[in-house]
């Protein structure tokens, strides 16, 4: 996307009135809201330029902003937003307002201007600003040059403790080589990809909102204009949103009264429950009932146990995430979660409750003819099923060749798929001891390391918290979706903490096996 640029022979004119702007302060800043995902409070703000033209009215930073730095009028420019930002954020403090950081775009050139630093360092002490409450936010422009300087100005920033985001992150020279070195604190995810429609742009969300978390950053989403975009975002782990499902830019003035409308709510709104448990489950789990019935997803079961459990203690509250294993444990260990059910969590092993072993077998059409050197047609759960993975490991320690043919987060599916003869799959062996055994009318058959088949490794699955020795509240909870797997056929208890709990009758109506 362009920026609109002014009209050619417009340029002295407009050029000539920026000056002035600047010296009869006709520039102001607006201030927008960032919101934590999780509390909807006010957790900072971004200080947005504008120009109130006394012939023309407010013009937009895309007409002015580009000619100023075509004119190095963007040094000057720059100054004065950071130091009327800091201005107002000591005012804010002086009044006892919540002590946000204020965060400030610096261009390119100003940003490689070579006593950047030093500028801020004095503007911050003639104010009595403490640095923590100022934020710069640069955009991936700033790469352009020498990388290695830009890391060192940042550096520089960070030692004097100001808060530093990278912007509009996607949309230009980042290079995941060197991103790992950026001494910064945020990713600002560009609103392009927040309002789209487009599935592939939400993937991008996701993607960069893993590698934040992996570097230990901080997300900003730009663009929440819904609450479906505040709540998709914070299923995916983004922790702060920025746009106009929350709040316009405002002036100084209006800034402050949303600040107090946002403490009076705070402080007059009733919650039904004082704590909430969040609780993260799999993706994958399947729970067969009835021999030859429709798979009934295991989630349904473990929801509704935890459904009941609210029931039946309204003071608490029970939030629930699904996602793939590994994000599991990546959400409990920078504690998003309290309690996760996932597979194959190694490193968690101390902090596990309960965990299952679930066995697996090869599954082919009984017609399906395969040589021992073909190449093998796998029927796959996608990826982060860990009989995908099993699956693989078991191939490739053989050094069999394969080939995805069908791919489906459905085992009725993947079912109906093998016995098509698309290709082999994997199955918990429950499926087969409960459904499809083998036999004259069977279409599915195990294939068996006799065969020439390699072993498949089980999958465990655990409970897992990070609490030693959780509340009674949160241990009924645990035992409540204990007892939920202890009633799936096919799962074999491996370890549990607490013994006694095995005595207590399963609550699951669930009866068959695991997939």
């Amino acid at each position: 996307m362009t920026r609109p640029q002014p009209n050619r022979a417009c340029r002295p004119v407009l050029e000539n009135d920026l000056r002035v702007a600047l010296e009869e302060q006709q520039l102001e800043l607006h201030y927008q809201p960032q919101i934590d995902l999780e509390t909807e409070q006010i957790v900072g703000a971004e200080a947005l330029l504008r120009w109130n033209h006394p012939d023309k009215g407010m013009i937009s930073p895309a007409e002015f902003i580009p000619l100023a730095e075509e004119t190095a009028l963007i040094i000057p420019i720059g100054r004065w937003v950071i130091e009327e930002a800091c201005r107002q954020a000591k005012l804010w403090q002086d009044e006892g307002q919540p002590p946000i950081p204020i965060a400030v775009n610096v261009s390119v050139i100003q940003f490689h201007q070579h006593d950047l630093v030093e500028q801020i360092r004095k503007i911050l002490e003639d104010v009595n600003l403490p640095p923590e409450r100022l934020g710069i936010e640069i955009t991936e422009s700033v790469f352009a040059e020498d990388i290695e300087q830009t890391i060192d100005i940042l550096n520089a920033f960070k030692n004097l403790g100001v808060e530093i985001a990278l912007d509009d992150f996607g949309t230009g020279y980042s290079s995941l080589s060197y991103l790992t070195k950026l001494p910064i604190d945020k990713l600002k995810i560009d609103q392009a990809f927040v309002r789209s429609t487009e599935r592939d742009n939400w993937s991008i969300v996701r993607a960069v909102v893993q590698l934040s978390r992996s570097l230990g950053l901080k997300i900003v989403a730009e663009g929440v204009e819904t609450l479906e975009h505040a709540q998709r975002l914070h299923g995916l782990g983004c922790q702060i949103g920025q746009g106009f499902h929350y709040s316009q830019p405002l002036s100084s003035d209006d800034f402050k009264h949303y600040q107090e409308s946002m403490k009076l709510t705070s402080s007059t709104s009733v919650r039904p429950a004082a704590v909430t448990f969040r609780l993260g489950l799999p993706i994958f789990y399947v729970v067969t009932r009835v021999p030859g019935s429709e798979p009934v997803n295991c989630i349904e079961s473990l929801q509704t146990s935890a459904l009941h459990f609210w029931k039946k203690h309204p003071e608490i509250d029970v939030s629930i995430r699904c996602d793939e294993s590994d994000l599991l444990v990546e959400a409990l260990l920078l504690g998003e979660l309290d309690v996760i059910i996932a597979a194959a969590a190694w490193g968690l092993e101390e902090h596990a409750r309960q965990t299952w072993s679930i066995e697996l077998m090869w599954v082919a059409a009984r017609e399906l003819d395969l040589a021992s050197d073909e190449s093998v047609p796998l029927v796959l759960h996608p990826e982060g099923s860990p009989y995908r993975t099993r699956a693989l490991e078991a191939l490739n320690s053989q050094g069999r060749s394969w080939r995805e043919t069908y791919q489906s987060p459905l085992p009725r599916m993947l079912q109906i798929a093998i016995s098509s003869g698309l290709g082999v799959g994997v199955l918990p062996l429950s499926a087969l001891n409960i459904g499809y055994k083998e036999s004259a009318e069977s279409s599915l058959i195990p294939l068996s390391e006799a065969a020439g088949w390699p072993k498949l490794g089980s999958v465990e699955v655990g409970i897992y918290c990070l609490v030693a020795d959780p509340n009674p509240l949160l241990a009924e909870l645990i035992e409540t979706l204990s007892r939920v797997i202890d009633g799936l056929e096919g799962v074999n208890a491996v370890n549990r903490r607490d013994p006694s709990a095995a005595e207590h009758p399963s609550d699951s109506a669930a009866t068959s096996g695991f997939e």
